[in-house]
């Protein structure tokens, strides 16, 4: 949602997993106000998966995937859309192929936003993580921000103060705090009859 609570932004039916533009709805009554498109043309790239609204709605993130002729493969980017100029920034992520996985989060300053890499596609197994990463938004960068330790890690939340994120595996047996300042990792072991999903 916008801040001035307004707008809303929303996938069309039928965008699962790939999609080619977002709705802008206002809050009010649901109408359509604006289209956003994701798909490239020139590159054939789509939206993929994922999106995230920043806190002060400036910047609406998103994975996308574009098909490379030459080697007969996707390749997984970063795309971030500044919805005051609706142009889209596209960010090569490191160690191609490679993909994020479980979702992208914002700290509340919408300084950073952050995600986890695993090696290859998202239909390849196995898969091995290449760890947690930041996009920062004033130096327009991708940066390592701590290792894990298993792929396909979904990413639930952040501390309101933008110092821990929490992380859980697709088995949600434990959950993994990870002090970002440093990297350093924490581990809970969830209750042994089970957690059937992790309250945000």
């Amino acid at each position: 949602m916008a801040t001035d609570r307004r707008s809303i932004y929303a996938l069309p039916v039928g965008c699962d997993p790939e999609f080619d533009e977002f709705w802008e709805l206002l809050s009010e009554n649901g109408a359509t106000t604006r289209r956003l498109p994701t798909f490239d043309a020139a590159t054939r790239e789509y939206g993929h998966e994922y999106a995230a609204l920043s806190p002060d709605a400036a910047s609406l993130a998103f994975t996308s995937s574009r098909y490379l002729e030459s080697e007969n493969t996707l390749r997984y980017r970063l795309s971030v859309y500044d919805l005051d100029t609706l142009s889209i920034a596209r960010y090569d992520l490191p160690n191609p192929p490679s993909h994020i996985w479980g979702g992208l989060v914002w700290s509340s300053d919408s300084r950073r936003l952050y995600f986890a890499i695993d090696a290859g596609l998202p239909e390849d197994e196995p898969s091995r993580p290449y760890g947690l990463w930041a996009w920062d938004t004033q130096e327009q960068s991708i940066s390592r921000i701590a290792d894990l330790t298993e792929p396909a890690m979904h990413l639930l939340g952040i501390s309101a103060d933008d110092v821990w994120l929490l992380l859980a595996p697709e088995h949600q047996q434990t959950v993994t705090y990870i002090y970002l300042p440093t990297g350093e990792h924490t581990l809970l072991e969830l209750p042994p009859e089970g957690v059937d999903a992790i309250v945000r």
